[in-house]
């Protein structure tokens, strides 16, 4: 009985398809039984019907498995259907030579191919395609139970590569620094544009500042002289027209080619009006010579053109700028207004003065001039500094100049009235100068820290692009140290894994010290290829321990088969003939079946010799013993017990059948004809037939002498005949 592996179902071999394992399991079951009728004698028709059943529900496996395979839309569905069809293709095959050949072996041959196929089918195919079963068929309420997460990752990895991934991971925070930096370089760079528009400004506003105060001036000389006629008036208002005449000249000059375009965008929105007042300035002065205006004309035209001078600082409030600058600007602006007002209350002084209509401290006109300082001044003490406030403090607040009225007023009452006005414009002229200067301190500290700003910014805008550039530079190594200690070492174990799953358990890796996620791969991985390494050296010992068992066993055969057969013919000898005709004696007893023999000799085989030579009869035994041989049936045995002598062993074969087989083999034997060496050498045969019955023969040597006794009549009767002692026994 020969001993066959069995292949038994383990939980490792699921696929996740109920229906599809329990078809392995049956098969598994199916071909165990196989297996087992294969190793017991007796068992061929079983064999078959086992064999069919096999093959039947394996084809119902496959339609089942197809099936499913479709509904899921499998993306390997036709190389799938296709190893289906290559297996039944080279199971026919092997089905054809078991049916041909009639071999034991066949069959031996084509369970080694069931079990191979069956775990390449389950282990390789079919959990090939395991996880887009899992994926296809889990249920709604399984994908309920799965957090946002858990399907966030699934449809990102199925998606993107991890390199990919690892490579967004640090591409987003990057482009949220750099997005951040840009906003703020953004920032900075409108900032400074504003820094350098208001840089430009300074001068611009010290160029409005001089020419309004000159302005001014001019515009208290005129009222003056308009109210007096005096000559000293006349000299200043001369001087004055000239020098107002050179700062507009420079104003115009620095604003059209010294001044940024953006600046001079700023200043020149309203400009062109000012332009044609200040052109129309000069009508203004001839017709003030000649007489040809009023007072409030000749008033309101100045007024007018310094409102549209001084509105260009308004402007400024419309820059983006920070708190600091803003309350700078503010302060400025609010200085120039406080000192235009108090030049109008210049020249309306100079006016009551000279025309007498009333005392200065009951000047309706003067006390709403006074008001709107008032409101000058608030916005100078929301915005100012205290150390600003403590300059001006001196000379601007309401109260002060009040008081210097009051003050003048007395004066003015014990000077001549001739000289009044002049004193008047004097001092108030006086006022109007440290204004003067304080604005252009003002307008100087707002230059100043419009340059430190901007040279903040320009440091700012640096450090911000050197950040940029830090960072890009960082993540390009963070991804380049990450790839490498992650991917790296990924793609590494996957082609380590793919090696060992090839046969190759020679790969080893040596950078498993890092005490994290991938270091514990790393071991993972060497632990399996050691477990692995460990199961190839044992089954080598094994395999190697069966080879030497096989060649042990061969060895055995090859001498039992020289101790049981003939060396010349490869014939039972006769010490073996002796074993096998008792065995055969004992069988037929045990079942009552009949025995017969039949002994041989080749007649005249000694002239053969001696005609021919030793090597020529040596031919004609090995000829003779392979034509007993064919004609033989499986179950009969072929002995040389002497020289030219053979018997063979006929069971479940009577006399009269045993007959009829002798008289066949005689005719082969006499048309064998065998030709050695170009010889024509003739043969013919004696028989002789005997057959076993209890109650003739006691012992083995007692059939055998029969035979022989039969040999010698059919050799003394004439040779080349088939002669039977005993008359055939028909129910034997």
């Amino acid at each position: 009985m020969c001993l066959m592996i069995k292949l038994e179902w383990n939980a490792g071999m699921s696929v996740g398809v109920d229906s599809i394992d329990n078809d392995h399991k049956k098969i598994i079951r199916l071909l165990a039984e196989l297996s087992n009728a294969v190793g017991e004698s007796g068992q061929q028709q079983y064999i078959e019907e086992t064999f069919e059943q096999l093959e039947q529900y394996v084809q119902e496996h496959f339609e089942r498995e197809e099936r499913l395979l479709s509904d899921i839309g499998y993306a390997h569905y036709a190389e799938h259907c296709d190893s289906h069809q290559a297996f039944f293709k080279q199971l026919a095959q092997l089905k054809k030579r078991w049916q041909d050949e009639c071999e034991e072996g066949i069959l031996e041959v084509i369970l080694d191919f069931l079990h191979h196929w069956l775990v390449n089918h389950i282990l390789i195919e079919d959990l090939d395609y395991s996880q887009h079963v899992y994926q296809t068929k889990l249920s709604a309420k399984e994908q309920a139970n799965e957090s946002l997460l858990q399907r966030l990752s699934s449809q990102l990895a199925n998606r993107i590569p991890l390199s990919n991934r690892v490579l967004i991971s640090i591409l987003f925070p990057f482009i949220g620094v750099a997005f951040l930096c840009m906003v703020l370089l953004g920032n900075n760079v409108q900032n400074y544009q504003h820094m350098q528009l208001l840089s430009g400004m300074g001068t611009v506003l010290a160029n409005v500042n001089a020419l309004t105060h000159s302005l001014q001036a001019e515009r208290g000389l005129t009222t003056g002289l308009m109210s007096s006629n005096y000559k000293s008036f006349n000299i200043a208002l001369t001087d004055r027209r000239n020098k107002t005449d050179e700062l507009n000249a420079v104003f115009w000059q620095h604003l059209e080619h010294s001044v940024e375009p953006q600046v001079k965008q700023v200043i020149m929105e309203g400009l062109p009006q000012a332009q044609t007042e200040l052109k129309s300035l000069q009508k203004n002065r001839l017709a003030f010579d000649s007489n040809q205006v009023s007072f409030e004309q000749i008033f309101n035209a100045y007024s007018t053109l310094i409102d549209m001078l001084l509105s260009k600082t308004d402007r400024l409030i419309n820059l983006d700028v920070d708190h600091e600058l803003m309350s700078s600007i503010s302060t400025i602006n609010s200085m120039l207004l406080y000192k235009e007002y108090l030049g109008q209350i210049r020249a309306e002084g100079v006016r009551i003065i000279e025309t007498g209509q009333g005392r200065l401290d009951d000047s309706r006109e003067i006390s709403l001039l006074i008001g709107m300082q008032r409101n000058a001044l608030r916005t100078f003490d929301n915005f100012a500094t205290n150390q600003q406030k403590q300059v001006c403090a001196q000379f601007c607040l309401p109260l002060t100049i009040e008081k210097k009225i009051r003050k003048e007023m007395i004066a003015l009452s014990v000077l001549p009235k001739e000289v009044q006005g002049d004193h008047w414009f004097v001092v108030m002229s006086q006022e109007m100068d440290q204004l003067k200067l304080f604005t252009d301190q003002l307008i100087l500290s707002l230059d100043e820290k419009a340059k430190a700003k901007i040279t903040s910014l320009h440091q700012g805008s640096e450090q911000i692009i050197i950040a940029v550039a830090l960072i890009v530079v960082l993540s390009i190594c963070f991804v380049v140290v990450l790839n490498h200690s992650i991917i790296f070492p990924i793609r590494q174990v996957t082609s380590a894994l793919n090696k060992v799953s090839s046969g190759d358990r020679g790969v080893r890796l040596h950078q498993f010290n890092e005490q994290d996620e991938i270091g514990n791969i790393y071991r993972a991985y060497e632990k399996l290829r050691r477990k692995l390494l460990q199961v190839d050296v044992m089954r080598a010992m094994v395999e190697q321990q069966q080879e030497l068992l096989e060649q042990s066993h061969s060895e055995t055969k090859h001498f039992r088969s020289l101790a049981e057969t003939d060396a010349l013919t490869g014939a039972v000898n006769r010490h073996h003939f002796d074993t096998a005709l008792q065995n055969a004696i004992i069988s037929m007893q045990a079942v009552k079946a009949p025995l017969s023999i039949m002994m041989l000799d080749i007649d005249h085989f000694k002239q053969i010799n001696d005609s021919y030579g030793h090597l020529v009869g040596d031919e004609v035994l090995i000829r003779f013993y392979q034509a007993c041989k064919s004609a033989a049936r499986g179950s009969d045995t072929v002995a040389r017990i002497g020289g030219e002598e053979f018997v063979v062993i006929m069971p479940n074969t009577n006399a009269q059948h045993a007959l009829q087989i002798a008289e066949r083999l005689r005719k082969k034997i006499k048309a064998l004809n065998p030709v050695v060496n170009g010889i024509t050498v003739p043969v013919t045969v004696s028989i002789g037939v005997s057959e076993w019955h209890d109650n003739l023969f006691e012992l083995m040597s007692d059939l055998v002498n029969d035979a022989d006794q039969s040999l010698y009549l059919a050799k003394n009767s004439g040779r080349d005949k088939v002669v039977f002692r005993h008359e055939p026994m028909v129910n034997s």
